[in-house]
């Protein structure tokens, strides 16, 4: 019975290694055997044990095979502990924005379609809900090319000298930049909504920046300053290598927190002025394709190129005021001439009163900070060195070869006549292209 339950069936051998006093159990258990019998092989049963006789052991894994798995699976969990410590690392690094940020958001910071990262065109995109109202104005300038003074002019001539606020980004918003790496489009557009809601902003057009290039003859198409009808243009230009000193100044200004939420960027490198001028100016072209781009679209009735080398006399400012006036529509009392002729004044602007006007905040709402140095306005102008003044004179006569448009980059006064050629210099095709735009 207890081999019955067991399901154990004796045979010779195992009855031959029993005891002699196991004779009679034993004679008892054959005859369980005899009535009751493993059931017979299958052919199918007797086919794979066939198989697994003939087929031998499993082979071994060879010890190259073992170490490529090792690897393997050591290489998905290297990865995996680098996200985590990259993630609490910009935790640490940037507190202000938290650990519920999420890795994904953080390093979005460097799919960046122009350089700085901070300047993202997707504002014009579908999904950020921006759309141009009629009467609005773009102050489109590149780096320094005197956008502050040109900002706070358009403005006093549409607010009727009004002086009287803390941030210039609050009043006049700077389109494609992004207040910290991980701010969304929409985010922004909100925020300027409110903004020109406000009953201060309820008689007057809406006034933008912007540092992109103009979408033109298909160049820039989607990272670039869309043109449109119901919008004016006012384009400021200076002297290349005044405003490439301006530029070395403004990208040095950023703050310690800019620097550090935007990956480094701009590196200590660029804070040598011969460096930048060879590698950022001439090198990407920052002048010289800002010029070109809007000079294609200087006889479109709704863009304003003015030349700011008179900006620093009275008379000077009192005609590009004027001009500026009638391009934008707007009629000035002898009474009001007064107050914006005083606060568009360059020694004005920097006065120490002033100076945070123009020193804009950034950051989220609940960690705001200011982005540029503290001090920063009184940094003077770098001294090019003859190497710089020849660099730039050999690419300035490259660029431009009509030596009348290079006397009027240098030093201001009216747009001279030109052909198309002398705007493009590209290749026939390219300059046939040009002229039919």
């Amino acid at each position: 019975a207890e081999g019955l339950h067991s399901n154990v069936f004796f045979d010779d051998r195992t009855r031959g290694n029993m005891g002699a006093g196991h004779n009679e159990d034993s004679n008892k258990l054959d005859e369980v055997n005899a009535t009751v019998s493993p059931p017979p092989l299958t052919e199918i049963e007797r086919a794979r044990l066939i198989r697994e006789r003939d087929a031998g052991p499993p082979p071994a894994i060879s010890a190259l095979e073992h170490l490529m798995f090792k690897l393997y699976v050591g290489g998905i969990w290297l990865c995996l502990g680098a996200c985590i410590v990259v993630y609490f690392y910009r935790a640490y690094a940037f507190p202000r924005y938290g650990y519920i940020t999420g890795i994904f958001e953080q390093t979005s910071v460097l799919n960046c379609p122009i350089v700085p990262c901070w300047l993202r065109p997707d504002i014009f995109s579908e999904a950020s809900g921006f759309e141009w109202e009629e009467g609005d104005v773009v102050v489109a300038n590149r780096l320094d090319q005197g956008s502050w003074w040109t900002v706070n002019a358009v403005r006093q001539l549409i607010t009727e000298g009004d002086f009287e606020f803390q941030d210039i980004l609050h009043e006049v918003p700077w389109l494609e930049l992004q207040d910290h790496p991980w701010q969304k489009s929409r985010e922004r557009v909100d925020r300027w909504e409110h903004l020109f809601k406000k009953e201060s902003n309820d008689e007057h057009a809406r006034v933008f920046s912007s540092q992109l290039l103009p979408e033109v003859s298909g160049m820039q198409r989607g990272i670039g300053l869309p043109i449109d009808d119901k919008v004016k243009y006012v384009v400021p230009v200076q002297d290349g290598l005044e405003a490439a000193k301006g530029a070395w100044r403004a990208l040095n200004a950023w703050g310690e927190d800019w620097v550090a939420d935007w990956g480094g960027y701009p590196s200590p490198s660029l804070r040598n002025f011969s460096f930048f001028l060879q590698s950022q100016w001439v090198g990407l072209g920052l002048y010289h394709s800002y010029v070109r781009a809007w000079l294609l679209l200087e006889q479109s009735p709704n863009v304003h190129i003015v030349h700011l080398a008179q900006a620093h006399t009275a008379l000077g400012r009192r005609r590009i005021l004027q001009e500026l006036s009638t391009f934008l529509g707007v009629e000035v009392t002898e009474a009001t001439w007064a107050k914006i002729m005083l606060n568009t004044n360059p020694k004005t602007l920097v006065l120490p009163e002033h100076q945070d006007k123009w020193n804009f905040t950034v950051g989220t709402m609940d960690a705001p900070y200011k982005a540029l140095r503290t001090g920063s306005f009184e940094t003077e102008h770098p001294t090019p060195d003859e190497t710089d003044v020849d660099l730039w004179a050999n690419v300035h006569k490259l660029e431009f070869p009509d030596e009348t448009l290079r006397k009027w980059l240098d030093e201001g006064g009216d747009i001279p006549a030109r052909d198309a050629t002398q705007t493009c210099n590209a290749p026939d095709e390219e300059v046939m292209a040009c002229e039919s735009e």
